[in-house]
């Protein structure tokens, strides 16, 4: 039987003209198995023993064993997954896969997987929606292309009738590394612009610029723009004007 079912014992009483034909119903384990004038209903998981016996007196019983079947539970590896070794401009990722397995005894239904977030990772491989008893299923994942140098995180979600689970997921992209070297060299000045252009060696994956009225040597604490002009300018103002490759795009 599965935990909330109900069936009836029938039980028959010979001779048919007996005197007193009553008889008295008990459970071994009431915590499993309830028993009501023969109605039993499964509680929890485990086995019974269901005894009828004669009320007059006269010690004749029989019995009856029930299990009680444990329930679909979900069984699956939380430790997470990670993907440390993308540089960024990766193409497709290889997705890791999740098994999901059924540790009881009764199908497992309602199985789902999602995101918390959803935006840097996908799922590439749902699960099926019910998993037999002692069966398994999986699901797959792994990042979206086209993340940007940086580190992401989310949380894959199984949710189903009986048990959830939460994997973190985890990426690290780095910086592409560009050997190409860009030189610059005045091309206008104006009292208000400055204009230059580039000259590239190696592979060209486009030119950003950005200036500055004081040197720096922390490119990351410029702002950077494609273009090559800049206006609004102020006269008799020295200016230094940076220019580098742009990281490789996928």
């Amino acid at each position: 039987m599965k935990v909330g079912e109900s069936g009836q014992i029938k039980a028959t009483v010979t001779p048919a003209d007996a005197t007193d034909s009553s008889l008295v119903w008990t459970s071994s384990d009431r915590t499993k198995v309830s028993v009501q004038n023969g109605k039993i209903t499964a509680l929890t998981a485990g086995t019974a023993t269901i005894t009828a016996k004669a009320k007059d007196g006269s010690g004749v019983k029989a019995v009856c064993k029930v299990k009680v079947l444990e329930p679909g539970k979900l069984s699956c590896e939380t430790s997470g997954k990670a993907w440390n070794a993308l540089v960024y401009g990766y193409g497709d990722v290889s997705s890791e896969r999740i098994g999901l397995s059924n540790c009881g005894e009764t199908e497992l239904s309602d199985v789902k997987a999602s995101l918390k977030t959803g935006s840097n990772f996908q799922i590439t491989v749902y699960p099926a929606g019910q998993i037999a008893a002692g069966q398994e299923t999986s699901v797959e994942v792994r990042p979206v292309t086209g993340l940007a140098a940086g580190s992401y995180s989310d949380t894959l979600v199984i949710t189903t009738a009986n048990g959830t689970a939460n994997i973190l997921l985890k990426a690290k992209v780095a910086k592409s590394e560009n050997t190409a070297s860009v030189s610059l060299a005045k091309k206008a000045v104006s009292s208000l612009s400055v204009t230059v252009e580039s000259y590239v060696s190696g592979t060209n994956t486009g030119v950003e610029y950005a200036i500055s009225t004081v040197p720096v040597d922390d490119a990351d604490s410029l702002t950077w723009q494609d273009g090559a002009y800049f206006a609004g300018r102020k006269a008799f103002t020295k200016y230094y004007v940076y220019g580098r490759m742009k990281q490789l795009q996928i």
